[in-house]
């Protein structure tokens, strides 16, 4: 039998109460990490014990480098408040899956998958549409670390603390750098709805001009392997917020079967 190796959940939640109250049937062991000036409203409603404070942030990055930097066990789980439920695209049709042990049991799997490739972060599908998931290429090898994401701490890989958002792509093109793959199990797709809308969370701290601003930070460190562009959930979401698609090429073009 392997040895399950250690690892927490760590929640990102900012005045999401009700949130993080029923991600805690979702997620049983998570703690929460909340702004200090928020705890007590946080407090009655989750237990003491699982909330962790930080100091108060005007930006997303300052937030994950904390709960990076929180970091005492093999592997960091890291989750945002809105998750509602893991999909399973695998089958003739997909299910949801809302049972916290099922739940707990894919995440053990990825901690252990990541711990033992020495790969710095691991995560899973961000695509949801099961006519884009293909059974005989399950699993895929560049991110994006972003939604639920396992850290190992392998090379750090913390985002920039220039930037207020888009950490996601930072920390995955940095652990493409050290380790070359950011392993995605594209069997499961983490259900967040819908993104980039909704009071509380990281809208309360976006806006137009900051938005413009990381996206200047990341074309000018990063280039042509990031592309910013309008479509899909960002178009049809909030006007002023653009898509963002990490291009690196890790397979072989030969080895190919598409």
């Amino acid at each position: 039998m392997a040895t399950l190796i250690d690892y927490e959940i760590f929640i990102p939640s900012r005045k999401r109460i009700e949130n993080a109250v029923a991600i805690g049937e979702l997620l049983p062991t998570a703690k929460i990490f909340v702004d200090e000036r928020e705890f007590e409203d946080y407090a009655q409603y989750i237990d003491k014990a699982k909330i962790i404070t930080h100091p108060p942030t005007n930006g997303f990055v300052a937030v994950r480098r904390r709960m990076m930097e929180q970091k005492k066990t093999s592997a960091v789980v890291m989750i945002d408040d809105d998750f509602t439920g893991v999909v399973s695209l695998v089958g003739r049709r997909t299910r949801k899956i809302t049972d916290a042990g099922a739940i707990l049991q894919l995440i053990e799997n990825g901690v252990n998958i990541a711990c033992d490739l020495g790969i710095g972060f691991y995560c899973w599908n961000r695509n949801a549409n099961p006519m884009q998931f293909f059974a005989a290429d399950p699993f895929g090898l560049v991110g994006p670390a972003c939604g639920a994401m396992i850290y190992t701490g392998n090379g750090e890989c913390k985002p920039d603390s220039l930037l207020k958002n888009y950490e996601d792509a930072d920390m995955t093109l940095q652990s493409l750098i050290q380790h070359r793959i950011v392993f995605c199990d594209r069997r499961y797709y983490f259900d967040f709805g819908r993104v980039w809308c909704g009071a509380g969370g990281l809208q309360g701290l976006r806006t137009e001009e900051s938005e413009k601003r990381d996206r200047e930070i990341i074309a000018k460190k990063w280039g042509s392997y990031v592309v910013f562009g309008s479509g899909g959930k960002a178009k049809t979401a909030k006007k002023n917020v653009l898509g963002l698609s990490i291009r690196v090429g890790r397979k072989s073009a030969l080895a190919s079967t598409r």
